[in-house]
């Protein structure tokens, strides 16, 4: 942890200091130390960032070599940078040494020699600066927080330390004075009251007509500002001290209006710096600010503003979310703004209200999920990582079983919105809150609903509904503009950013853990979805090309063709192994007694023999799916859409017997328990049919699948067994087969299994002795 010092006593005016007493003169020395300590580490950061969108952005430009270093070659000669970790979904971390041509460089060096090389706009000086007073402000808040865990909601909001882990300067806040970002900063943990004013009716623009507007701001005063008399003319206002006095200095408030001075409440800034957050507050309230965040000034539009009203009541009407405990959107029901001359609202006055965290929800513990995936500077792990070590001795497990949770009970809901419904919210990290019970997800909250879209389909069918959608403006997208930025949003920046925090950017963690990945989108229940078959299928995935935005300093809320922030870049889902294509029959065998031995995939017709032998007690005992046909038909229906599983009738002379069920065992529940290579398989099986029990056909068998799953892909290099511990005739006849072997007992979250394995090179060199 970065050692900060305590006044030990005043009297003698000495200091304690990591242990010892120092008087002044060696404190001041320390303290030098430390406020070089600080930069290095906002420059280890920093550095991260910037080249980690720098890679994303430049991926196809041949001056950018990713290898067991990075490498750019560039006019001033070659840059070098050693990387600490490398990740497989570009989170990379490096080794704080810059060299050009072997001499070491210093981080501004690094970028403004980047900026030259690299953009092609006067900007330079423009984009260097905002890069240093990103990495200086990340110093300073170093220095301000001496504990970076975090153990509540509230602290996941205000220890969002370095920002955006692909942005060149995530932590520039362009247009603020230092004491400003101390006062109104989240990382500075500054409270402040809003300031109220009194203005007339007339003066406002607002989604909603002046006496509901009164009326639903009335809940606002109640608990901040009771008491205070109100005509019918007037509407009360509670303003971002700092956004009013900008609209003081700018003399746009209408000529009647009245300071009324500080509310009672303190409120926190949430991670934006513009939303501001009380508990016992019934909303939280987004400001227009004059500050340029990452690729924006933050100014809010009152298209983003209607987006927000326009999904409220389109929700409310329909009821969609209601239907599914695991999400809560934080609606934003009404805007109010300041009317100019014209007609038309200042942006620089719009006030957003946002509903509060509901009490009637479970309660859970809550967390900004960009924070959850921050790497902390004492121990090096994400906190994302650290509450995981903690859910299970078995690391393995805890990760898989997290990771699945998640995509079950967090990205599941905003999928299922998109696909389901044509309604696509704006679900990047920054805007996810993920509720955990005992450490693990159940559900998420979503805010900030002024990014959200609508397929190009599904927004014609509710327009015809809803005659209020006509305002809506922007953000009706094509098939092609939701898989760029709906894939961004939902799947590159959280999906690929969670894993990468879960895997503390060990790219064979995070291999195992995209596997997962392509299961969960390849289920029956997204088969038909034209963005899941982009993200499956494409050879490439689109996201927001901030290193180049920020070269060419555009503000991303007014640029006139917003798909020139967007690349391209490869896809790790299609980099993964192949999922295979089989024909019906999958392998023939001829047994030394003259019988054929048939393997075929699983189809649907075999319900009834499926069904017959599933409903056998020697069966149904170690399986545990004596259901009816109906529940029989949808499980042959999943496994035969399972990317990581096949399905196959074994048959001996044409006649069905058995079923062998193979699977790719890093994908499988297995995996945490015989840490298996890529191309490793597993083994499930039964055999139907009595006759052939307690036969040497049993044995015949499964070494015909052995041979098979051997012969498809000389990549695999063993197989794995895990049938229950008291299944005793399954485990003398494995004692008997080529390769197989007994390594321990363990347990199953469902069972007590024996682990088998079947080791390629011992499997042939006891089939060709005849052992």
């Amino acid at each position: 942890m970065i050692s900060l010092f305590h006044v030990f006593s005043a009297e003698d005016s000495l200091f304690l200091f990591e242990g010892k007493q120092l008087d002044i003169a060696s404190l001041l020395l320390c303290g030098i130390l430390m406020e070089k300590q600080y930069l290095e580490v906002a420059n280890k950061f920093s550095l991260r960032s910037f080249v980690n969108s720098l890679i994303r952005d430049f991926n196809t430009d041949n001056r950018v070599i990713v290898d067991d270093k990075l490498k750019l070659l560039l006019s001033e000669g070659e840059v070098s940078i050693p990387f600490e970790k490398k990740s497989s979904l570009g989170a990379h971390s490096y080794e704080s040494k810059i060299q050009l041509n072997s001499d070491d460089i210093s981080f501004q060096e690094f970028v403004r020699i980047v900026a030259r090389n690299f953009s092609a706009s006067p900007n330079v000086d423009v984009f260097c600066k905002r890069v240093i007073d990103s990495r200086n402000n990340i110093a300073n808040i170093l220095k301000f927080n001496i504990d970076d865990s975090v153990s509540s909601y509230l602290e996941s909001e205000k220890k969002l330390f370095f920002g955006h882990p692909f942005h060149p300067y995530p932590k520039c806040k362009e247009g603020m004075k230092e004491n400003d970002l101390t006062c109104f900063s989240p990382e500075f943990k500054g409270e402040f009251r809003l300031t109220w004013i009194r203005v007339k009716a007339k003066d406002l623009i607002s989604s909603l007509d002046s006496y509901n507007l009164k009326k639903e701001i009335a809940f606002l005063i109640e608990k901040d500002l009771p008491g205070v008399a109100i005509s019918e003319d007037e509407v009360l206002l509670p303003y971002h001290p700092w956004q009013l006095e900008r609209l003081l200095e700018k003399d746009i408030l209408p000529p009647q209006f009245e300071i009324l001075g500080k509310g009672k409440l303190l409120y926190s800034s949430l991670s934006s710096m513009r939303s501001v957050f009380n508990s016992v507050s019934p909303f939280q309230m987004k400001y227009s600010m004059d500050i340029r965040l990452t690729n924006s000034i933050r100014h809010l539009k009152s298209n983003e503003t209607l987006r927000g009203r326009h999904l409220y009541l389109l929700l409310k009407n329909e009821e969609i979310i209601k239907s599914d405990s695991r999400l809560q959107l934080l609606n934003e029901p009404f805007s109010v703004a300041l009317k100019n001359s014209d007609g038309d609202i200042y942006d620089e006055s719009v006030i957003q209200f946002r509903e509060n965290f509901s009490e009637t929800k479970r309660k859970t513990n809550k967390y900004l999920l960009s924070t959850l995936c921050e790497q902390r500077v004492d121990t090096g792990k994400t906190h994302l990582s650290e509450i995981i070590e903690r859910d299970s001795e078995n690391h393995r497990l805890s990760q898989k079983v997290w990771f699945n949770n998640f995509l079950q009970n967090v990205i599941c809901p905003y999928l299922d919105l998109a696909h389901g419904y044509g309604i696509l919210l704006g679900a990047h990290m920054q805007n996810i809150i993920v509720e955990l019970d005992e450490g693990r997800p159940v559900g998420s909250i979503f805010r900030d609903c002024q990014g959200t879209g609508y397929t190009k389909k599904s927004f014609e069918q509710y327009l015809k509904k809803y005659p209020f959608l006509e305002g809506q403006r922007g953000n009706i997208l094509s098939e092609e503009d939701v898989n760029k930025v709906f894939g961004y949003y939902l799947i590159v920046n959280t999906v690929f950013g969670t894993i990468s925090a879960i895997a503390n950017r060990d790219s064979e963690v995070e291999e195992q853990l995209l596997y997962d990945l392509r299961t969960f989108l390849a289920s029956q229940k997204y088969k038909s979805s034209s963005f899941v078959k982009y993200l499956l299928n494409s050879e490439t995935l689109f996201q927001k090309a901030n290193m180049k935005c920020s070269l060419k300093n555009y503000n991303e809320n007014t640029i006139s063709n917003p798909w020139e922030l967007y690349n391209e870049i490869e896809n790790p889902l299609k980099k993964l192994r192949e999922i295979e294509s089989l024909k019906n029959t999958v392998y023939l065998a001829t047994l030394t007694d003259g019988r054929d031995v048939k393997l075929r995939l699983l189809t649907e017709s075999d319900i009834d023999i499926f069904h017959k032998w599933h409903n056998q007690d020697f069966v149904s005992e170690f399986w545990e799916m004596d259901k009816t046909k109906e529940e029989l038909l949808q499980y042959i229906q999943k496994v035969q859409n399972s990317p990581f599983q096949t399905p196959l009738v074994v048959e001996l002379d044409d006649r069905p017997v058995g079923y062998f069920e193979l699977y790719w065992a890093n994908e499988d529940r297995i995996a945490p328990y015989c840490n298996p290579d890529t191309y490793d398989r597993g083994l499930h099986l039964l055999f139907g049919e009595k006759d052939v029990l307690r036969t040497r056909f049993v044995y015949d068998a499964i070494l015909v699948v052995c041979k098979y799953i051997f012969e498809s892909d000389r990549r695999t290099k063993r197989i794995w067994g895990e049938p229950k511990a008291t299944n005793k005739k399954m485990l003398k006849v494995s004692e008997k087969i080529p390769g197989w072997r007994h390594i321990r007992d363990f347990d199953f979250p469902h069972k007590r299994a024996s682990l088998l394995e079947c080791e390629r090179g011992r499997f042939y060199w006891e089939y060709d002795r005849g052992i």
